[in-house]
């Protein structure tokens, strides 16, 4: 029977956690043939032989991609997954995650075969901290989100994503390699430039938020962090052909009064004034104080 979905599993040693991701990936309870694609990116424990074990197990569902060298990007790790894919869509998720629902991929694949113009669907996410604290993201509003709403700044974890193959561009820009780890928030623009994006109002997936993270990277220093984004939105305006530019500006200004706000709490306001003009510049009214405090207190 032919594959209807491809769960794409990224690892990079994860040995505490990848039996959970996967045992939770098997468990799913659908009534279509679903792939398990794991790429996992040059792992030093015990990953790769963990995953080696479970592909032995299970020889017709599980696909091994190991990288020959470790190349550090998630975005050229998702983009070759993809290449892999043999389902009509393609559900994502890191290895330290895992689903929470055993009806995740059957609700998911539900929702979009009902709508035509549905090109990506997500869901609630459950953070799972260190100390075991769990709390829930329910920042979302509406059902359909487009391409403006990602414009706005929009973030829609990795676990929760469920889209359409087809709506995934056959190029992709070169400067999309320029950003690693941002690939999360370029691909629901690229996709919602071919439809349109559901929200499922439920919890069905768990991230897991600790000191290996790839989000911990950029709580380092928030203003570099801050100014990639910048740069990403800038070129995501661009590839859109300015559609969202109006979006795409005030998620800028909100950022630039979020690198102000930073430096003022560092006392590091040599410049500032610079850097108030420009937020100025691309805000809409008061939008870019408003997003730009939410920014920073977070």
């Amino acid at each position: 029977m032919e594959d209807k979905i491809s769960v794409c599993l990224f690892t990079y040693n994860y040995e505490k956690y990848i039996d959970e991701c996967l045992q939770s990936i098997l468990t799913q309870r659908t009534n279509v043939e679903f792939e398990i694609i794991i790429t996992d990116d040059c792992s030093t424990d015990r990953t790769q032989e963990i995953c080696n074990t479970y592909a032995t197990k299970y020889p017709g569902r599980i696909k091994l991609v190991f990288n020959k060298k470790n190349i550090g990007d998630s975005t050229a790790n998702w983009i070759n997954a993809f290449r892999q894919c043999k389902g009509k869509y393609i559900a994502l998720i890191d290895g330290d995650d895992y689903f929470t629902d055993r009806d995740k991929l059957q609700k998911q694949f539900d929702v979009m075969e009902a709508d035509n113009n549905a090109v990506l669907c997500f869901h609630n996410v459950k953070e799972v901290y260190a100390n075991s604290q769990l709390d829930t993201e329910t920042n979302f509003d509406n059902r359909i989100y487009v391409s403006k709403d990602f414009m706005h700044g929009w973030f829609i974890r990795t676990s929760s994503m469920f889209f359409k193959k087809d709506a995934f561009p056959d190029v992709i820009p070169d400067w999309v390699y320029d950003y690693p780890f941002r690939f999360d928030s370029i691909l629901p623009v690229m996709l919602n430039e071919k439809g349109h994006t559901i929200f499922i109002d439920e919890t069905m997936s768990a991230w897991r938020k600790h000191t290996a993270g790839t989000s911990n990277i950029f709580k380092i220093d928030v203003v570099k962090n801050f100014t990639t984004i910048i740069q990403l939105y800038s070129q995501l305006n661009l590839y859109t052909q300015k559609k969202y530019d109006k979006e795409a500006k005030e998620h800028i200004s909100a950022l630039y009064t979020g690198i102000l706000l930073e430096r003022i709490k560092h006392k590091k306001i040599f410049s500032d004034f610079k850097l108030f003009m420009k937020a100025a510049i691309f805000s809409n009214k008061n939008y870019f104080i408003r997003r730009g405090i939410s920014k920073i207190s977070k």
